[in-house]
């Protein structure tokens, strides 16, 4: 995943040898694991030699908080690439930023609409849709704000436009 607002501050290519629990972004941010399965997987790779295999068990990669993660009211982008296997859990989060314990921003699975869907402060918008039907495969998404404009793309295509102030 990579947020950019002028230079990229947390870029995670998730490079490394099987099976290793090492996780370094490109600023040099250590990325540490809960739960076992986190692990980084040479069998399946999009962007470099590797990538993260998680369960859908509560498992994460996290790091310490940072200003870097705090969106505020400035453009920025936030795109990666997932390789959906299935759902395990009803909303699965792929990546999510809390402050306090209270949920600020991030992607999590719907089983119900078979989708992920990007959330900031409580409102939430498609970014892959399809997610079942479409397993096993690499799909790029994007959120971007600029201005008061927030807009998503799901595999490349762009899906929508939300006028979004309150950031």
């Amino acid at each position: 995943c990579r947020y950019e607002a002028g230079d990229p501050h947390d870029v995670l290519h998730f490079d490394g040898s099987d099976n290793s629990s090492a996780f370094v972004d490109q600023t040099g941010k250590a990325w540490t694991r809960s739960g076992s399965s986190p692990v980084i997987k040479t069998d399946v790779a999009k962007v470099g030699s590797a990538s993260l295999r998680l369960s859908g068990n509560n498992d994460y990669v996290q790091t310490a908080n940072h200003n870097d993660f705090n969106l505020g009211s400035g453009d920025w982008t936030i795109r990666g690439w997932l390789f959906h296997r299935a759902f395990t859990q009803p909303y699965p989060a792929i990546l999510s930023r809390r402050n306090g314990g209270a949920f600020d921003y991030g992607l999590q699975g719907n089983t119900e609409l078979d989708s992920y869907i990007f959330r900031i402060g409580g409102q939430g918008w498609y970014v892959l849709r399809n997610a079942a039907t479409n397993a096993n495969t690499w799909r790029p998404f994007q959120v971007a704000r600029k201005g008061n404009l927030v807009r998503t793309f799901s595999d490349g295509i762009y899906v929508f436009d939300i006028l979004y102030s309150s950031l």
